[in-house]
């Protein structure tokens, strides 16, 4: 309708529109439109699209990784996700911080299940974002982290250039998680060198208690391919 959102927030130079439900309060929502728990991860691939190259974002939600990428200099995003009105918030996130050097014109939007997206992307990507509900409906089919993510994560690792690079995030709690572990299992049956493979937490403002790992709210990894 071309209205101002209610609220916009700022992350390192960049806007993001949210909406934190009140013109409809007692409408569930999945979220506002911005995890904030992502935002050094946000940093952390922003850092790596620096060089340029073909980036892949999939259940990509409103779009932040996307526009953290666009603005660090990756020459081409693809956003992936299933809602149409996340979607579309992502364009508009997009559009709202050409001026911090996001061109719409390196972006495309694939409306879809995330294993499709991959079966289209190619080979040769540069990165590669996995940040997935721990359960959703599919069209058809259902997407279930327990049982879907590794499979997910053999098609990028498939996909992935030399020197490509995997963030990977899970919100299922409960040890042992071993992200860690799935990824080092996979590439070592795909034939594929790990260069590097790291913790990918959230940021110090969501504090982590130790031998309690399932009050985190996320596990995450950052994987590089030699």
């Amino acid at each position: 309708d071309g209205e101002e959102p209610a609220l916009v927030a700022h992350e390192r130079g960049l806007a993001f529109e949210l909406d934190p439900g009140w013109a409809s309060p007692r409408q569930p929502r999945p979220g506002y439109g911005l995890f904030v728990d992502q935002r050094e991860n946000r940093e952390r691939v922003a850092a790596l699209a620096r060089d340029g190259g073909r980036w892949l974002n999939l259940f990509a939600h409103t779009g932040a990784f996307s526009v953290a990428l666009l603005a660090a200099g990756a020459e081409a995003v693809t956003s992936v996700d299933l809602s149409a009105p996340y979607l579309a918030r992502l364009e508009r996130n997009l559009a709202r911080n050409e001026a911090a050097g996001v061109a719409p014109a390196r972006h495309e939007t694939f409306r879809g299940d995330a294993r499709r997206a991959l079966e289209a992307s190619g080979g040769g990507l540069r990165g590669i974002v996995v940040d997935p509900p721990t359960a959703a409906a599919a069209g058809r089919r259902f997407w279930s982290v327990r049982e879907d993510l590794e499979p997910l994560l053999r098609a990028c690792l498939e996909r992935l250039g030399d020197g490509g690079h995997l963030l990977v995030t899970q919100n299922r709690a409960g040890p042992p998680l071993g992200l860690d572990r799935v990824l080092e299992r996979t590439a070592r049956r795909l034939h594929r060198g790990i260069a590097s493979l790291a913790p990918a937490p959230p940021g110090p403002d969501h504090p982590r208690r130790a031998g309690f790992p399932e009050g985190d709210p996320f596990e995450g990894v950052l994987l590089t391919l030699r």
